[in-house]
C-alpha cells in the first residue's frame, strides 16, 4: 500500500517540485490548496484535491490528518508576512503551521516534513528567519518524527530579480560583497522526499557555486539580455524609509528589511544540490511547463 501524504504549498514553484518528486517515488499525494482551478491544471488525475473553505487553514478537517501518514508544510516561502496572511485566511505563516503541527501530533502523524530558509547561527534579528527558526525549533521538540531542510536562497526567487533587471532595476546594497549558494529548487525536492526514509532527519543544503550578491546580480542582468547596469544603492538609505513602508505598504517594507539584511549577510551552507545557476537560466528551468506537458513526462517516466 503506497504511503499517503498531505501536502501544503503544492502551487508554489518548490510545491510543485516536491509534488511530482513524490509521485515519481510512488507515494499517494493529497494536496491543501487555495485555488482548486490551478491545482487541477496543475496535477489532474495525479493528486486528490483539498480546497480550503475561505481560503483559511483552520478549516481543515481533523479526520484529513489522521488518514494521511505523511504531512509536509512548504507554508511560509513569502518574504512578505503580510502576504502570507493573505494566503492562509488571516494566520501568519507561523500560525498556520503551528496549527498543522499540532493537527499532525494529535493524530498520529508518522512523519512531518518541512523546509525552511538558511541563515548563519546567531543572525535572527530578521522576522522572517527569527520565525521560521522558532517553528523549526518548534517541530524537533514536538516529539513527532520530522524531516526539515533548511535551504538556502532558491533558484525560483531570482526570478523576481531576473525581470527587474529587464527594466534595468536590478540593485544590490552597498557593494554587494555579501556571499550566498543559491540552490535549485528541484534539488531541494528530491533531498526532502528521499530524507522522508530516515528518523528525525536535519539537513542544511545550498547549491555547488558560491556568489558574491554583486557577482549573482551580474549573471541575471546577463541572462536578461538588456544592457542595463547593476545599481548600486546606499546601505543608508534604507533604514530611514522602513517605518514609513511599515505604515503605507506592509509588503513592500517586508521585502526591503528582507533585501537589505541579506545583502549584509553570507548565507552559505554545504552543497548538496547539483544544477548550476548557468544551467537553470540556460535551460530555462525558472518557467513553468505546462500541466499537460508535466503529466506526459511523467506519465513516460512511470511507464518505463
Amino acid at each position: 500500500m503506497k504511503s499517503k501524504v498531505l501536502l501544503f504549498g503544492a502551487t508554489g514553484s518548490l510545491g510543485q517540485f516536491v509534488f511530482w518528486e513524490l509521485i515519481q517515488r510512488g507515494y499517494a499525494v493529497t494536496v491543501v490548496v487555495r485555488d482548486k482551478i490551478k491545482a487541477v491544471e496543475l496535477y489532474s488525475y495525479w493528486a486528490t484535491i483539498v480546497e480550503l473553505d475561505n481560503q483559511n487553514i483552520s478549516s481543515i478537517s481533523s479526520d484529513l490528518f489522521s488518514s494521511h501518514d505523511m504531512v509536509i508544510s512548504l507554508l511560509g516561502n513569502r518574504i512578505s508576512h503580510s502576504f502570507n496572511m493573505d494566503q492562509t485566511g488571516g494566520m501568519d505563516f507561523f500560525e498556520a503551521n503551528d496549527f498543522i503541527l499540532r493537527q499532525s501530533i494529535q493524530h498520529n502523524v508518522k512523519k512531518f516534513g518541512v523546509v525552511s530558509p538558511f541563515h548563519q547561527r546567531g543572525l535572527l534579528k530578521q522576522s522572517y528567519f527569527k520565525r521560521h527558526e522558532e517553528f523549526k525549533n518548534l517541530v524537533i521538540n514536538s516529539g513527532i518524527n520530522y524531516t526539515i531542510l533548511s535551504s538556502t536562497l532558491l533558484f525560483s526567487s531570482l526570478t523576481r530579480q531576473l525581470k527587474l533587471a529587464k527594466k534595468g532595476k536590478n540593485i544590490v546594497i552597498g557593494e554587494g560583497l555579501a556571499c550566498v549558494n543559491p540552490i535549485f529548487d528541484g534539488d531541494v525536492a528530491a533531498l526532502l522526499v528521499q530524507s522522508l526514509s530516515f528518523d528525525k532527519k536535519y539537513l542544511e543544503c545550498g547549491g555547488p557555486e558560491i556568489f558574491t550578491r554583486l557577482e549573482l546580480a551580474q549573471k541575471l542582468q546577463l541572462f536578461s539580455e538588456e544592457e542595463f547596469k547593476v545599481r548600486k544603492m546606499n546601505p543608508l538609505a534604507i533604514p530611514t524609509s522602513l517605518p514609513y513602508l511599515k505604515i503605507k505598504n506592509p509588503i513592500m517594507h517586508d521585502r526591503l528589511a528582507y533585501f537589505y539584511y541579506v545583502n549584509r549577510h553570507d548565507f552559505i551552507t554545504t552543497s548538496m544540490g547539483s544544477v548550476t545557476l548557468n544551467e537553470y537560466l540556460s535551460k530555462r528551468i525558472y518557467e513553468k511547463l505546462k500541466s499537460r506537458d508535466r503529466m506526459w513526462m511523467l506519465q513516460k517516466q512511470l511507464v518505463a
